[in-house]
């Protein structure tokens, strides 16, 4: 089972809980499911739990996940905290750039060197002016676990993660300028409407299933040995 010690008071929704049911359930479909491998459910643990009146809380504990992993049969516990969710909120910053290229501005009639009358282009710079914009926002999570001997109480495997899940986007617009001067990657970012990342609470649960995933494949290699 996993705790939260982020402090962030439920803010954004019931975090361990999540975590918790996203390692079983890929721990389950993982090929570490055999036969000398079977993985508790959370609501087989918070049963247990309730029945020997042990809080989610004392399971950071590692006398009480022995006593818990015991209680269960087990021969290995898996247990952690989460110990800080990191929230930057949505940024925007601008900065003024220019597109140019050479072009025909016009055309002028000469007399060549034998008298016969000739066209000529008159070619120049045009430039375009326009602002870049670059919105980011960003959530990481931080989070400890280990691997209890239920037997010995001895740790076989304990490591922090810290999961990192950033976001940004780019658009522009014109501020003046000839649009010949537009290259193609300019012009698509005039074209894109103003990007907005997602809510907070769903850059978390993402966060929360990556950080389960890594958990999941150090877990994974540690069992498999």
């Amino acid at each position: 089972p996993f705790t939260d010690k982020s402090n962030t008071s439920g803010k954004y929704g019931a975090v361990s809980d999540i975590l918790t049911d996203h390692i079983v359930s890929r721990l389950i479909s993982a090929a570490v499911n055999n036969e000398f491998v079977a993985i508790i459910s959370r609501s087989q643990l918070e049963t247990v739990m309730k029945e020997q009146q042990l809080s989610a809380s004392g399971l950071v504990n590692d006398a009480s996940s022995v006593r818990l992993g015991q209680i269960l049969g087990a021969n290995e516990i898996l247990a952690g905290s989460i110990l800080q969710i990191s929230v930057s909120p949505e940024r925007t910053v601008s900065v003024q750039s220019e597109d140019e290229t050479e072009v025909v501005l016009r055309t002028e009639e000469y007399t060549d060197d034998e008298g016969n009358t000739q066209e000529r282009e008159i070619k120049g710079k045009v430039y375009f002016r326009y602002r870049k914009f670059t919105k980011t926002a960003s959530v990481s999570i931080s989070t400890s676990y280990s691997i209890l001997d239920v037997e010995t109480g001895k740790i076989l495997l304990q490591e922090t993660v810290e999961v990192k899940n950033p976001w940004s986007d780019t658009w522009a617009r014109k501020i003046s300028g000839d649009d010949r001067a537009l290259s193609s990657s300019t012009k698509k970012l005039l074209e894109k409407p103003e990007p907005f990342p997602p809510s907070v609470n769903e850059m978390v649960l993402e966060t929360l299933k990556n950080t389960g995933n890594e958990i999941v494949n150090k877990v994974s290699g540690y069992l498999l040995q």
